[in-house]
């Protein structure tokens, strides 16, 4: 690392950077739209956020990333042109998926943040339905058990999407069982059981 590197910037300052560019469009004469909202920190990428943050409207303490764009080792500057702010899963994603050492290159930037939301939604739908499979499972059951465990799950040391959601589905799997020992109940008194497993695990 070099030492006459300068520091990246704020968060702050590369939202702001953003939030006048909110609609960009594509040569092809389409729009996409980057999801910032400045007041309401999300991944530019997914449009994701962190239910845990102790500051819920600031970029610095949110648990984003900063994201260079043309890598800093190509020459990429510190300015915040150069920076998105991304979730640690999309942050992985972009780092592997996309590669520019030209901003005349930045609508592959653009395209790949228009199809995000889409792209992480069905990488996520793959991994719970090969995990559904690989145990035969009953779908709809072990998408309850998922949701219940995603509530349960918080956010790992995990960079790739793939292992984050394994984990829940891991979880899921204790879950799917209890499930599958209350078949007979209404989803009011399913719901208090996992409450009174919850005590007993806590």
């Amino acid at each position: 690392m070099s030492q006459n590197r300068k520091s990246p910037p704020s968060g702050k300052k590369i939202a702001e950077y953003w939030y006048d560019r909110l609609l960009d469009k594509h040569d092809d004469g389409t729009y996409y739209c980057n999801n910032l909202d400045i007041g309401e920190p999300a991944c530019q990428g997914c449009g994701g956020w962190s239910s845990n943050s102790t500051k819920p409207s600031s970029w610095d303490h949110h648990g984003f990333e900063k994201a260079h764009i043309i890598p800093w080792s190509d020459g990429g500057s510190n300015d915040p042109s150069n920076f998105l702010m991304l979730c640690r899963h999309c942050h992985f994603d972009f780092d592997n998926e996309i590669y520019i050492n030209d901003m005349k290159d930045f609508i592959k930037v653009s395209k790949w943040l228009e199809g995000r939301v889409s792209q992480k939604g069905e990488k996520i739908k793959k991994i719970i339905f090969n995990h559904i499979k690989q145990k035969d499972y009953d779908d709809l059951r072990f998408m309850k058990a998922y949701r219940l465990a995603q509530s349960k799950v918080s956010l790992g040391k995990e960079k790739s999407l793939k292992a984050y959601i394994s984990r829940i589905c891991e979880s899921a799997d204790a879950i799917y069982m209890t499930i599958a020992n209350y078949d007979h109940l209404n989803v009011f008194e399913f719901l208090e059981e996992i409450r009174k497993i919850d005590k007993q695990n806590a």
